[in-house]
């Protein structure tokens, strides 16, 4: 059972955090989007206009694991880096990609594959951050 607290837009991560991710020696696509969600992370205070580089800001994983000292102790991701990880993290995340992130989390959907969506989706109850809100539309009565 996925843990609450907070706000309800965090809850779209830690659904992303709770499956188990194998490594493998290539990147499978469910790690992708573990991936996809971390570097968006990583790159927030980039994406703000905070900082010039990812690696920069203080307060962030990237900086602790690039070998600065952030003042807390993180945990070991369940998968490595991929090679060039900061250059990626700096470079511009893309409209598809970003669109499909914010979505899951303004509705605290969910992320990954469409299949594993609506298996953890029907899991924890969340169906009904996979339809559209507000009240179903209605049609015209047809006469009989």
């Amino acid at each position: 059972m996925p843990v609450r607290f907070g706000s309800d837009r965090l809850c779209t991560f830690f659904f992303i955090f709770q499956e188990p991710v194998v490594p493998s020696a290539g990147t499978k696509k469910s790690d992708q989007h573990f991936l996809v969600v971390c570097r968006y992370v990583e790159r927030n205070a980039l994406a703000a206009g905070l900082v010039a580089a990812a690696e920069d800001w203080r307060f962030g994983s990237l900086y602790n694991w690039n070998g600065g000292d952030c003042g807390v102790r993180l945990a070991r991701w369940p998968l490595p880096r991929l090679p060039g990880w900061i250059k990626r993290v700096n470079e511009s995340v893309s409209e598809n990609e970003r669109e499909r992130l914010q979505r899951a989390i303004a509705r605290s959907q969910p992320f990954g594959e469409p299949g594993w969506v609506e298996t953890t989706a029907r899991k924890y109850n969340l169906e009904s951050t996979l339809r559209k809100r507000g009240r179903p539309r209605k049609f015209p009565q047809t006469a009989k």
